[in-house]
């Protein structure tokens, strides 16, 4: 009796195993488990890390990561007399979350720029995107390594990951413990299994998390709303000091746009305050989403399609072109 069930125990347990290599290996071929790894950073908490070449965890677009740690091609550090360089900072919507990488509305922008012939210059624009940041990490980034790309123009984006989470003025216990859990989370996005099962879920928690950061005040921690105010301030205080030219992006989730009323979250509202009061331009992509309403618009909750990049590029279009012209 022991025998007989220790045998088909034995089977079960061996089919087991043949299931899940069958699905790991399907998984494989269908794109999954090859995303982004990261690497940890006591002032940025995460980084991208550098000379990688990997999938989208969405749609398994192609993506390459540079030797600087970002989504885009080689550039060089040294700006030549004839470029005139744009870098934006953001989070997954300026990384470009389950789209190509020229389909970016940074690398869009590139494009358009250098197609016009808006001068005898040639414009660069470094896609600074990266998956989760927030502004304090935005800040950060410019602070210690931004700069040294001498840009002419720094476009800072909205993000939906403010609130009380691990960020720089996090204390050093709780970065240690974000720093182990990224090491064991590098290891499982390359087991395409743990990837598709994820990235099922992700999409539904994607859609509660921006209706919750967009339509519930309770979300909000006064004291964490108050840094991200401040950081704010300080990213035009330092382009201001730098000679720098500033904007802000005001991105919107699909909920937001898809509804008979338009309303703004307490962190959009406060962009939208603190940028007119340093002279800097914000880019509200919001009625320009609502005016090309489409279902293809989103490719979830908060990421945009193809569509939704080439429509913010072109916005953030006009309001450069004005400064850009001979």
């Amino acid at each position: 009796m022991r025998s007989k069930l220790k045998h088909n125990l034995l089977i079960s347990a061996a089919a087991v195993v043949v299931l899940v290599g069958t699905m790991e290996i399907v998984l494989r071929v269908a794109g999954y488990g090859n995303v982004e790894t990261y690497e940890p950073d006591q002032d940025l908490i995460w980084r991208l890390k550098p000379n990688q070449d990997t999938y989208t965890k969405f749609g398994q677009r192609p993506v390459h990561i540079n030797s600087f740690g970002l989504r885009d091609r080689e550039f060089s550090v040294e700006k030549s007399p004839n470029v005139c360089r744009i870098l934006i900072l953001g989070n997954s919507c300026t990384y470009g979350w389950g789209v190509f990488q020229d389909s970016t509305y940074p690398k869009i922008l590139e494009q358009e720029l250098n197609s016009r012939g808006l001068s005898d210059k040639v414009y660069e624009v470094i896609n600074g995107g990266v998956i989760g940041y927030s502004v304090a990490q935005e800040l950060e980034y410019l602070k210690r390594d931004g700069l040294a790309w001498k840009p002419d123009w720094v476009l800072v984006s909205h993000t939906f990951n403010e609130g009380k989470r691990v960020n720089p003025r996090s204390p050093q216990e709780t970065k240690d413990r974000v720093f182990f859990s990224m090491r064991i989370k590098n290891v499982l996005r390359n087991v395409a299994l743990y990837h598709f099962l994820v990235e099922f879920n992700f999409s539904h928690e994607y859609v509660k998390l921006a209706r919750k950061v967009t339509e519930d005040p309770t979300w909000i921690d006064e004291q964490a709303f108050q840094y991200y105010r401040q950081d704010l301030q300080e990213i035009a205080n330092l382009c201001q000091t730098n000679g720098i030219r500033l904007a802000f992006l005001l991105t919107v989730t699909r909920n937001q746009i898809d509804s008979d009323v338009v309303r703004y979250s307490r962190h959009q509202k406060a962009m939208q305050d603190i940028g007119p009061v340093n002279g800097v331009p914000v880019v509200d992509f919001m009625h320009t989403f609502r005016d090309h309403w489409t279902d293809d618009l989103y490719i979830d909750g908060g990421h945009p399609t193809e569509f939704g990049h080439r429509l913010m590029a072109l916005e953030i279009l006009k309001m450069l072109v004005p400064s850009l012209g001979p």
